[in-house]
Order: C-alpha cells, then structure tokens, then sequence
C-alpha cells in the first residue's frame, strides 16, 4: 500500500514514539527547573557562582523548550494536514 508523504509524516509524528519524546523532553524541563531553583536561591544569597550555573540551566531549558516546541508543532501540522 502507497502513502503520500503527509500521511507518512502523520505516522511518524503522532506515533506513540514522538509522544513518548514529547513527554520525556517535559519531563526533562521539569527536572531541571527543580534542579536549578535551589541554585537561583544560592545566587539571591549572595553565592555568585551558582550564578553561572543558573544561566547554564537558563540555556538548557532554552533549548529543550525549543525542543518540545518544535515536536509539538509538527504534531499539530501533520494532524491539519490529515
């Protein structure tokens, strides 16, 4: 059986993969804001270094934000496009 590539793509993004890469990335971005909340504590204390490791954390969750995003659109697209 032929698919047309949107419908292939459709297969590939919402599969239950993508949504399993979906919610690993979230989960991901709520570990690391735990993780980072008690360096920004440190930081407002007075602990300067703990500011470079905030901003580091800040980069990160930049990226996988940028990252779910990313997946979620596509998602959304492929299921307009159905």
């Amino acid at each position: 059986m032929h698919f047309g590539i949107k419908a292939y793509i459709y297969r590939i993004i919402c599969s239950p993969y993508s949504n399993l890469i979906m919610s690993k990335i979230f989960e991901t971005i709520k570990h690391k804001v735990a993780e980072a909340e008690s360096e920004v504590s440190k930081f407002y204390a007075g602990n300067n270094a703990a500011g470079a490791r905030v901003r580091k954390a800040m980069q990160e969750l930049k990226e996988l934000a940028t990252e779910l995003r990313k997946h979620v659109l596509e998602t959304k697209n492929a299921r307009k496009s159905k």
